[in-house]
């Protein structure tokens, strides 16, 4: 995110996360399970205070992860141990992706590369000609939006441009406003389209789109011809996204693993089916190969193992010590660190086939996540909504039944991702406000399209939104803390 504002780029230091973000609970003598208690791994020297609303920029790391990464460096075998811990990581994508046995899972640097490099990959086997034609959404990070408008010119195809969220036509198109725009996907998809690039979720806007009714009109209108290519990042961290049961006919889904409170590595998962056969792969191994370029990051895969012992901690905690009950923010706070998995540094070496969590645990984990962020995402819109003069962006509330736009089908899933204006207050105003006093949000465009940007009026807008970003680790008191702090800016209600 080079173009934010340098005090945007501000981070904490390791320490001060460690230390301040307070993983396991808003006050400590709440705690009644002393096991658990010994789990969490918070220094207590600093003592100054603060919060984290930053998640969709990259969540927290529980502990169990931390310690397969520990461990993997402390005991470094590539052909045996680096080969293993891959191979589990890959199972452990695998199943927290809802993919298929068939299903090809990719590692990469991050999702940014790995999109970068399918869309070359179509370039290079001439799969992408001067006759197609790519529908990319306007919602999409950068990410899932440069590298098919870069092969889309390269080749000569033609790009049109879905704006789900138009509300007017800009009186101020960027220079590119040559492409075909439309608020309507079947306007859009013909026989002629080849690629189709839509995000999950928007990391602005925080609703979750009805993939896999898209995939039904995209795949009926194209008669098949069309690889739909899915951003699941702003979305794997809140919902299980089912690539093989909730997804429709999707082809490709990327996440980066730093946004699922796992370490810094990219998955891409794709269909075995046309789009793969399509790329002149033989076989899944090679098509690995040919995306995999180099030494996959190994300390990368033992974390990704180490997440779906999280994952297996969450359900377990969930199931044993709530039956279901709504109370249990407390008690998820205190497994953010998961298992005791590696009983002494050193000892632990080997990743085993027992280490990869089951689709079970992992479905019941993401309920458990859902279920505490609907409260949380709610308790915050409605906050907000508070002052007059804060402007939302997105569909209001949580299980929300009204539409967002034309291909809305299904009930509205809001994720806890809340972006907003202030009517007189810039948001970099309020971003320091808040980090002054403990408060860890961020403002900015996000590294939105230059379309997007200018669908809401934000093009000249230096300061961007102000962006709140929940976990399911978070609590209705920091939340309530950040409305202390908003309600003590001077003019937020429109007062001296």
């Amino acid at each position: 995110d080079v173009n934010q504002d340098r005090d945007d780029m501000i981070l904490p230091s390791k320490a001060a996360i460690l230390n301040k973000i307070r993983w396991a609970l808003s006050e400590k003598k709440t705690l009644k399970n002393e096991a658990l208690q010994k789990q969490i791994n918070i220094k207590n020297e600093d003592k100054e205070k603060a919060i984290f609303f930053e998640n969709a920029g990259g969540a927290q790391v529980p502990q169990s992860c931390i310690d397969y990464m520990t461990a993997s460096l402390q005991c470094r075998h590539r052909s045996v141990i680096g080969t293993q811990s891959k191979a589990a990581a890959r199972e452990t994508a695998r199943v927290i992706l809802g993919a298929a046995d068939e299903d090809a899972v990719v590692f990469g640097a991050n999702a940014t590369v790995l999109l970068a490099s399918l869309a070359q990959r179509y370039v290079q086997q001439k799969l992408l000609c001067a006759t197609d034609e790519v529908v990319i959404s306007t919602e999409n990070h950068k990410a899932n939006f440069d590298p098919w408008i870069a092969a889309a010119l390269q080749v000569g195809a033609t790009v049109k441009l879905w704006t789900p969220s138009l509300m007017q036509q800009p009186q101020n198109l960027p220079s590119t406003s040559n492409y075909q725009r439309s608020a309507s996907l079947h306007e859009l998809i013909t026989p002629q389209t080849r690629i189709v690039a839509i995000p999950h979720a928007s990391n602005i806007l925080g609703n979750l789109e009805p993939v896999a009714f898209l995939s039904g009109i995209i795949k009926s209108r194209s008669r098949g011809r069309a690889h739909i290519v899915v951003d699941g990042v702003a979305a794997v961290p809140h919902i299980f996204p089912g690539f093989n049961e909730s997804l429709g006919n999707i082809d490709w889904y990327v996440v980066s693993m730093h946004k699922l409170f796992g370490p810094h590595l990219g998955v891409l998962v794709g269909r075995r089916g046309q789009a793969m056969e399509q790329l002149s792969v033989a076989t899944q191994e090679s098509f690995l190969s040919s995306l995999e370029s180099g030494t996959v990051n190994i300390e990368g895969c033992a974390g990704v193992v180490g997440l779906g012992v999280y994952f297996r901690s969450l359900a377990r905690f969930y199931h044993t010590s709530t039956n279901g009950r709504d109370d249990i923010k407390l008690q998820l706070r205190t497994s953010l660190t998961g298992e005791n998995v590696v009983e002494e540094p050193g000892h632990r070496t080997l990743i085993t086939s027992g280490d990869v969590v089951s689709l079970d645990d992992v479905k019941l984990a993401y309920s458990m996540i859902r279920r505490v962020e609907i409260r949380l995402t709610n308790f915050l819109i409605q906050g907000l909504g508070r002052s007059q003069f804060v402007r939302i962006l997105g569909c209001p509330l949580s299980n929300s039944s009204l539409p967002c736009h034309e291909e809305q089908s299904t009930l509205l899933v809001r994720l806890p991702t809340v972006s907003f204006l202030h009517d007189t207050i810039s948001s970099q105003e309020i971003y320091r406000f808040c980090k002054d006093r403990g408060i860890i949000c961020r403002h900015g465009l996000f590294l939105c399209t230059e379309f997007f940007a200018a669908d809401f009026g934000l093009e000249n807008n230096p300061d961007g939104l102000l962006r709140v970003s929940l976990s399911h680790y978070n609590t209705v008191e920091e939340i309530s803390e950040l409305f202390n702090v908003l309600d003590s800016i001077p003019g937020w209600h429109g007062r001296d």
